[in-house]
């Protein structure tokens, strides 16, 4: 969150606990529909499974051991042609653009802290105008215009102006 920008933080829970069902509750569901299944990827495509979801290398081992007991809830953003975005283009489709968002304001009082808690949720995503091309640093947004880039101010770091030399001994 940018510094004196007014924004709203949104949740989205990723990942859900499998629900475990008994012998006898699986082969009520399995004689009731062998076509359907409670996992809501199963009609999105290979690209919304979890075991294909796009994570670090690192990450692959766990991913998979987190697929034994858990299903994955993908992002419900949409593009213009409201079409569901794959897991894939997650940030370059999103990243800068303009999107309508729908979601869930809770509020919690817990009266032993005297304390409110605001949470809102991702209920949908769709995304309105595409992301512009946007560099990836504000130095390199800033206008030329607005001066030296030695003029900029810096936040958290001083910047010391002169020159600096090494000795080479």
């Amino acid at each position: 969150m940018a510094v004196g920008v007014e924004s709203i933080k949104l949740i989205h829970h990723l990942f859900t606990l499998k629900q475990t069902k008994s012998a006898d509750d699986e082969l009520a569901a399995d004689i009731a529909d062998d076509a359907t299944s409670s996992d809501t990827t199963t009609s999105l495509g290979s690209e919304f499974d979890i075991l294909n979801w796009p994570v670090a290398d690192r990450c692959k081992a766990e991913l998979t051991n987190l697929a034994e007991t858990h299903i994955i809830n993908p992002l419900p953003a949409y593009r213009i042609d409201r079409k569901l975005i794959p897991p894939a283009q997650y940030e370059t489709k999103l990243c800068g653009a303009v999107v309508e968002v729908h979601f869930t304001f809770f509020h919690h009082h817990i009266r032993k802290s005297k304390c409110h808690i605001f949470n809102a949720v991702l209920c949908k995503m769709i995304m309105l105008r595409p992301p512009t091309n946007m560099s990836s640093s504000p130095l390199k947004r800033r206008k030329l215009g607005a001066g030296h880039s030695s003029d900029m101010p810096f936040k958290g770091k001083k910047c010391v102006h002169g020159s600096s030399t090494t000795n080479g001994k």
